[in-house]
């Protein structure tokens, strides 16, 4: 029986070629996810709302894999310094975004009947609970 537990699902080590990219890729979805919060009220509510989402979800995935991997390397060697600099690296970037996501909640808190824009969508029905805390929170 194998005691040992693997990150290869998520990579198979820093040299993984789908690790450094994914390191490298960092700003590209940080400015991916700011085009679409920049766009917001532009469109349709219900597509701009879905987009918005969409866009937090994955850079939310892309993200979480990359801090995943690096957290549980330096669990097992508090001295990995690799893995403290990526974390460093990615948390660092990823903090910029604190005004992207108040701007995006302000949007989300503004849409006038939010519960029927989230009743005409399924994709939408899955963050209701979400959308409307943060439709409620900014009245305070």
């Amino acid at each position: 029986m194998n005691q040992e537990w693997s990150l290869d699902p998520l990579y198979k080590g820093y040299d993984d070629p789908d690790f450094i990219r994914d390191m490298d890729l960092v700003p590209a979805k940080i400015e991916e996810f700011r085009k679409v919060v920049a766009s917001l009220g532009q469109g349709e509510v219900k597509e701009d709302l879905i987009a918005c989402l969409k866009a937090q979800e994955e850079l939310e995935a892309f993200s979480y894999r990359l801090m995943l991997f690096l957290s549980l390397k330096q669990s097992v060697n508090s001295a990995d310094e690799q893995a403290a600099s990526g974390m460093a690296k990615v948390g660092m970037r990823m903090s910029t975004l604190g005004k992207d996501f108040t701007v995006a909640e302000k949007w989300i808190a503004s849409i006038e009947d939010l519960q029927a824009v989230i009743d005409s969508d399924p994709f939408l029905k899955e963050y209701e609970y979400r959308l409307l805390r943060i439709k409620k929170d900014s009245a305070h």
